[in-house]
């Protein structure tokens, strides 16, 4: 498995390195630092990785927008024909459509996804697509986890149980025993919202400049134990070189 690493800076890297137990720092004959390896292990020290600058898409009111996706909302259904076995209506022939076809219906469903678009930039009079530093912040990281809507139940009027009229009791007029004399109700609830919904809060793209550029290296042939232990980041859409490959 490969660990795609990020860290702050390269000391950073070395020390998550030592501390996850992935290498060993040692000093050599000049008394230098340097860190050795657990064997097996494939490294590669990329550092600063170059990437066109991005940003959110924003509508009119400046609101961040979010990438959209189709969802089966109906399944297709099949065209189904008259046949002799049926009772025809009149003006109906055997191989009629009786069902048309329906194809799938899909509904448009918003994603917890904020679009980005690249940035461009002035050189030599034509619009460039702007390289910067990749950052400890990603455009598109959770500053602040949504928060679900949090409903209650909270019970209005109490369930009454149904009651007869019984042998041994006075019977009002018109009345005879085994007639309601409680109308039976179910219970009644009512729903309150206990929280509203809360979006999720995203990093701006102040924020993400801010953030200072990361230094990235790439490692495998460790322990599952050690990989944990590691700043590791997902899989790249595209990966910065391996050196293996």
């Amino acid at each position: 498995m490969i660990y795609y690493l990020k860290t702050a800076n390269k000391e950073e890297l070395y020390a998550a390195l030592v501390s996850s137990g992935a290498a060993h720092e040692i000093e050599n004959e000049e008394g230098e630092k340097v860190y050795c390896l657990v064997e097996g292990a494939e490294f590669d020290e990329i550092g600063s990785i170059l990437a066109p600058l991005k940003r959110f898409v924003r509508d009119d009111n400046q609101e961040v927008v979010f990438e959209t996706r189709q969802e089966l909302f109906a399944e297709a259904s099949q065209e189904v024909l008259w046949s002799q076995d049926d009772e025809l209506p009149t003006g109906v022939s055997i191989g009629s459509v009786k069902i048309p076809f329906k194809p799938e219906e899909y509904k448009e469903v918003i994603t917890d996804k904020p679009k980005t678009e690249t940035v461009y930039e002035k050189v030599d009079g034509k619009d460039v697509a702007a390289v910067r530093p990749l950052k400890m912040l990603s455009l598109g990281d959770i500053k602040t986890p949504k928060k679900e809507q949090v409903l209650e139940e909270i019970l209005i009027q109490e369930a009454v149980d149904e009651v007869l009229w019984e042998e041994g009791e006075e019977l009002p007029e018109d009345t005879e025993v085994g007639d309601v004399k409680v109308v039976g109700q179910e219970a009644v609830y009512e729903t309150k919202v206990v929280q509203a919904a809360v979006p999720a809060e995203y990093y701006t793209e102040q924020e993400v400049a801010e953030s200072g550029d990361a230094y990235h290296a790439n490692i495998r042939g460790i322990a599952g134990d050690q990989g944990v232990k590691l700043p590791a980041i997902n899989p790249p859409n595209s990966p910065a070189r391996i050196w293996w490959y």
